[in-house]
């Protein structure tokens, strides 16, 4: 690692922060991190070394960046990738102030016997008192005139100051607890079960050398020709969208409509029946299983659900986001493959505990390293300890995590570590207990009791770690399937024993981190990891500039969305901001429900261990949890002991979502290809292909990248927003 790639990557991490909202919002391009793979980050990558490539051969090679500078630049960059977007900022924003918003639309919500705003912790809301319409009215309709920008002055910082007292450390506990969890997986994953990583083997295979020359693969004809190929198709098309009567597209996409009478599993909400470049190249690099499982799943899906539906059972009927079936589908299977991933890596992650909270591994512990360690950790527990008995604000929680943090600065560079563990397993389990401890006080500080908490906890951190492994393991960068904590909760355990205020508390805390899974930050990391991994850099090092990162991040992006939301008017329609709509119905609904009943009051007043006595499970859905995690159990220990066996449990993450569906012709014309390939010409002609595949791809991106740079300047010349494009995976 050099200072320059530090500063360069660091530098890239805040023009995306900055510009996500600004270009997502206000000119109205496609998004800017769109999914796991964003374009204006790999793009910017091809771009950049193609260009310091012909620079050095301008101005010499002293300047040159080499391979490991531009990984160390990539992968700040793609941390910075996780913030600003759906993942986190984007949903984190409109969380602490839609609530409002909704009340004024539902008259339901503030009737005599139920008022939302009442019963969300103050800490979770904006303050609206003496709110003279610039708070809430200005987020919602924008306080800028027609071209003319808001001054930044007249946006009320002083009213959204308030995030500090809960939401700004919660997420920041989170990230960086995830952060220290990516770290101690990326030994286990990267080089025990040595997972593909296809984005990331793209990337590094575009790396230069470290005397700054080009890659090989830039001067492979097949290479040349795939990325010049998929470039001008995606020019062509997107140039018609300027100049539709001087220009015909290239068709991509096939009709099937026609044959939906016939054949009714091809016709769901979100089939896609479009060739997608990036898909089709990184599915060659997959394991046959995983490619047709991932391809092949959304079909089976929808045939069963068709099948079911004619016994009158709906797997999606319900309230949205509330407790339908699939909702314990996707829980089932995330739970199976935790599971498997835990059994396969048992023990690695039992060393990686001990040695992370200074127990002996194998000797290697120095007693005074230890001493120091324990120390450390008790103090810190003792502060959180404060902050939950006496329920004090959350600079208490800082204390806290500064004792804890104290643990790393107590035995860094004191535990040689083993050749199992990585030289960063011991730092990011430390890392990793710092940030949930923290995130726990939080949620207890707004009044979620701790077994609430601790569920919640293990579920959010379920969910990112399961979506890492499916980026690690399938390349699959567009990926949407995901279960929330409360309805989950109230599936297992019954209205009357959760309570309708803290499912309000779990789902407002959902509302800011778990809306769309597929863009949280986790992935991001795990795939940066690996990236300067490949380019024999520091993951110690990377890891730890990453931690700063993303606590300089965080407030910049909440900044940056902020202003232009009051500029221009938040997005309405936008899923994160929508989907705010919901924790309040929910309360509502179950609060008269339980009034119905005849059990509100004791719902409301149930403690502790007190709600055991009244659980109430819902039988089918619960089962539906547990038939789900068996199956994704059962494949994945046949995938493990028969060699023939065709199937991948990594299947049970996408089931019917539209992603799945979106992602599955592509993926099954790749798998084809790659056995087609090997079949008839041997792993030789295989790897002769590879240069193409990773063409398709490279040109996939950087066709996604000019439109971005076009409809900026457009923007900027003319003040006007750029031509609209079609729906695209990009």
């Amino acid at each position: 690692m050099t200072v320059r790639s530090i500063i360069m990557g660091a530098l890239a991490g805040l023009v995306i922060c900055a510009a996500c909202f600004f270009n997502d919002f206000v000119i109205k391009q496609r998004m800017l991190i769109p999914h796991q793979m964003p374009a204006v980050l790999y793009g910017s990558l091809i771009l950049g070394v193609l260009g310091a490539m012909l620079a050095g051969r301008w101005a010499g090679r002293r300047w040159a960046l080499s391979g490991a500078e531009w990984a160390v630049i990539a992968g700040l960059g793609l941390v910075a990738c996780g913030i600003p977007g759906w993942g986190l900022v984007q949903d984190l924003v409109p969380t602490a102030i839609m609530t409002h918003h909704y009340a004024r639309l539902q008259p339901s919500w503030r009737s005599a016997d139920v008022d939302v705003v009442q019963a969300v912790p103050a800490p979770m809301l904006v303050d609206l008192n003496g709110d003279d319409g610039t708070i809430l009215d200005g987020y919602v309709r924008g306080l800028g005139e027609g071209s003319q920008r808001v001054r930044v002055t007249a946006v009320p910082w002083r009213a959204w100051a308030g995030l500090l007292r809960f939401w700004l450390p919660y997420v920041m506990a989170l990230t960086v607890a995830v952060l220290g969890l990516a770290l101690v997986l990326h030994q286990q994953w990267a080089h025990h079960e040595a997972l593909p990583y296809p984005i990331s083997v793209f990337a590094q295979a575009l790396l230069p050398g470290e005397d700054g020359r080009a890659a090989p693969v830039f001067r492979n004809r097949l290479f040349q020709l795939g990325a010049l190929f998929v470039f001008l198709v995606e020019m062509n098309n997107y140039l018609v969208q300027w100049f539709p009567d001087a220009l015909i597209p290239v068709q991509l996409n096939l009709d099937l409509k026609p044959a939906y009478p016939f054949l009714p599993f091809l016709n769901g909400p979100g089939f896609a029946y479009e060739l997608s470049f990036a898909v089709l190249g990184l599915a060659y690099f997959l394991r046959t299983s995983v490619a047709l499982s991932v391809g092949i799943v959304p079909y089976l899906y929808t045939g069963v659900a068709l099948l079911l539906a004619d016994y009158g059972v709906s797997l999606s009927g319900g309230a949205h986001l509330g407790a339908n079936y699939n909702t314990f589908l996707f829980a089932g299977g995330y739970a199976g493959v935790l599971l498997l991933m835990l059994y396969t890596g048992r023990h690695y992650y039992g060393n990686a505990l001990r040695l992370g909270f200074f127990f002996p591994v194998a000797g290697e512990t120095p007693s005074r390293a230890r001493r120091a360690g324990r120390a450390a950790a008790g103090a810190g527990l003792a502060f959180v300890g404060l902050h939950y008995v006496t329920g004090a604000s959350w600079p208490a929680s800082l204390a806290g995590a500064g004792c804890l943090f104290a643990v790393h600065y107590a035995g860094a560079g004191r535990f040689p570590a083993t050749a199992t563990l990585g030289a960063g397993a011991a730092w990011g389990v430390r890392v990793f207990a710092v940030g949930m401890l923290v995130f726990l006080a939080m949620l207890v500080s707004v009044g979620l009791e701790w077994p609430f908490a601790v569920a919640f906890a293990a579920i959010t951190v379920t969910t990112f770690v399961v979506v890492s492994r499916v980026v690690a393991e399938t390349g699959a960068f567009h990926f949407g399937t995901f279960f929330l904590p409360g309805p989950l909760l109230m599936g297992f355990l019954g209205a009357t024993a959760v309570g309708p205020r803290a499912l309000l508390i779990m789902s407002l805390a959902s509302s800011a981190i778990l809306l769309a899974p597929g863009w949280a930050p986790m992935p991001f990391m795990a795939q940066a990891l690996k990236l300067v991994d490949m380019a024999k850099v520091s993951v110690l090092g990377t890891a730890r500039s990453a931690l700063f990162l993303v606590l300089i991040l965080i407030p910049v992006a909440v900044a940056c969305t902020l202003y232009w939301s009051y500029d221009r008017g938040a997005p309405l329609s936008n899923w994160p901001v929508a989907a705010n709509e919901y924790p309040g119905r929910d309360f509502v609904t179950n609060t008269q429900r339980l009034e119905g009943q005849g059990a509100g009051e004791l719902a409301g007043t149930l403690q502790g261990w007190a709600r055991l006595q009244h659980l109430q499970p819902d039988g089918p859905r619960v089962l539906a949890f547990f038939i789900m995690a068996g199956l994704a159990l059962l494949c994945g220990g046949c995938s493990l002991r028969l060699t023939w066996w065709p199937l991948h449990p990594v299947m049970f993450l996408f089931l019917g979502s539209f992603h799945g569906q979106w992602i599955s012709v592509s993926l099954l014309l790749g798998c084809l290809l790659k056995i087609g390939t090997i079949r008839y010409g041997g792993v030789s002609l295989y790897n002769r292909f590879k240069p193409l595949m990773i063409g398709l791809v490279a040109g996939a991106v950087v066709a996604a990248t000019v439109p971005m740079v076009v409809g900026a300047v457009f923007y900027f010349a003319s003040g006007q927003p750029p031509v609209s494009m079609r729906w695209s995976v990009w």
